[in-house]
């Protein structure tokens, strides 16, 4: 297996997250502008408690929730898209990259199944600290991929399968690396516009609603 990964690959496919991110927040915020701008005659005509007040208190509620709503929606499509790059181009070498970084931090790891199972739960809980001190970028890069792979569940499978064989640490390694990495579908993480059309097209439909019923 090839172990080489540009670390510039990372760092970009870390701003596709951020700019992803910041793209969709702008054009939510934009667009609810916009909503609130055409409604607004219709929402200053609250008049006590009554079924149509809730109805636009909930309007404004989703204009307002709007950055986070964007922000959320972003952030997973962010995720995709810079997963999809480094699935498609560099699994084997992510997926080498961040068992080494493991074994690093957990040397024990291979010291029989019993004992890998209790440091497993370690390496769980403490996997942000795994990835190190590196840049912005580099982690959001490293938690993308991880995340959307369901890379933690692939290694605990992979140590199960090849913990107690009487191989060199090493080889171990290359071994649960390729094994993980032929287990990651390329497809699966093609990006696509369709949830940004379904969420503008639901947000305007319940801001409509909320003022016009």
């Amino acid at each position: 297996m090839n172990h080489e990964l540009p670390l510039s690959e990372l760092v970009r496919a870390g701003f596709r997250v951020s700019s992803r991110v910041a793209g969709y927040i702008v054009v939510g915020v934009l667009f609810n502008l916009v909503l609130l701008f055409l409604f607004w005659g219709r929402f200053r005509a609250m008049d006590g408690l009554s079924v149509t007040t809730a109805l636009r208190i909930g309007g404004l509620f989703i204009i307002v929730a709007s950055p986070v709503i964007y922000y959320m929606l972003g952030a997973r499509q962010g995720s995709k898209a810079a997963v999809h790059g480094l699935v498609r181009k560099y699994k084997g070498p992510l997926v080498y990259m961040l068992l080494s970084k493991i074994l690093a931090r957990f040397p024990d790891l291979f010291a029989g199944t019993g004992k890998a199972n209790q440091i497993w739960a370690n390496v769980k809980e403490k996997f942000n600290e795994v990835l190190g001190d590196n840049s912005l970028f580099l982690r959001m890069a490293l938690k993308a991929f991880a995340g959307k792979v369901r890379f933690l569940g692939l290694a605990e499978d992979a140590l199960g399968k090849f913990g107690d064989q009487s191989l060199e640490p090493a080889r171990k390694l290359e071994k649960m690396a390729e094994w993980i990495a032929e287990r990651i579908p390329e497809d699966r993480f093609v990006p696509t516009w369709k949830p940004l059309s379904l969420a503008l097209i639901t947000n305007v439909a319940l801001v409509a609603a909320a003022a016009v019923l």
